[in-house]
């Protein structure tokens, strides 16, 4: 695992709140090949937050992540969250990166997700055009 865009942190204020009207509905970042813009969507996110990952993501990565961002047997994010991962694929290229997020529910149904981790996946091989 390399190419890390988003590094984690213990002091970081929330990406986004649920119910905030001005609030993005996805953290935007850049694909390192192509320069395409790739969402990474809040809401699915906090969907995958029942299992701690989203579909795209093998099992195999899923225990990868876990071990590279220190995730122990309290399963907390680096912020005392839920840690959720995920797999977004440029479409352009097709480099895949993986994404850790922290979901904290100080209040039912209200959350707070902070964007913890983003990395390329530095063993797939980029198409280039």
């Amino acid at each position: 695992m390399d190419n890390e865009i988003i590094k984690p942190s213990y002091i970081k204020n929330p990406d986004y709140i649920t119910g905030k009207k001005d609030e993005a509905e996805a953290y935007n970042f850049t694909c390192l090949t192509f320069e395409e813009t790739l969402q990474l969507n809040y809401k699915r996110q906090i969907e995958n937050s029942w299992t701690g990952k989203g579909p795209n993501l093998s099992e195999e990565e899923y225990l990868q992540l876990r071990q590279h961002y220190h995730i122990g047997v309290a399963n907390k994010s680096k912020e005392g969250g839920f840690p959720v991962f995920d797999k977004i694929i440029c479409k352009t290229c097709n480099a895949e990166y993986f994404t850790y997020i922290g979901i904290d529910e100080p209040l039912n149904s209200m959350y707070q997700i902070q964007v913890q981790g983003i990395m390329r996946n530095a063993s797939k091989n980029v198409d280039k055009l």
